[in-house]
């Protein structure tokens, strides 16, 4: 994902779509794991975050894909994020909503991300 591309919100914040306006790394280009700036473009009506806003996303879904060492490649048809903010302190990332509407790969929820995806699981899971 690079700058000016547009990407779908995988929560419940009640954003529907975003446009990247700024990569947070040296290449410029965002893959998935990557933290990147964005602006708001379409929101629901009961929505609190309003349209124009800018906020924070973690990508959880790209076009561009990634390879693994055993040769295997993970992509998508389209990009996703998940909105984000500074923890407390600036330590750390957390979500805006509490539920994400989507898949989320395995590997970010074992990084240095890991605290953002301590979301409560549906009472149906821990039976």
């Amino acid at each position: 994902m690079q700058l000016k591309s547009k990407c779908l919100v995988a929560d419940n914040s009640g954003v529907i779509q975003v446009e990247c306006i700024q990569v947070k790394n040296k290449k410029n280009v965002a893959n998935i794991g990557d933290i990147i700036k964005i602006a708001v473009k379409s929101v629901l009506p009961t929505s609190k975050i309003k349209k124009g806003a800018v906020k924070n996303g973690l990508v959880i879904k790209s076009k561009i894909g990634t390879k693994f060492k055993d040769g295997s490649r993970i992509q998508f048809g389209d990009y996703e994020v998940i909105l984000v903010e500074r923890g407390i302190k600036g330590k750390g990332w957390v979500p805006v909503s509490n539920r994400s509407s989507g898949l989320v790969p395995y590997w970010i929820t074992s990084t240095q991300l890991k605290t953002l995806f301590n979301w409560p699981f549906p009472k149906e899971i821990i039976k």
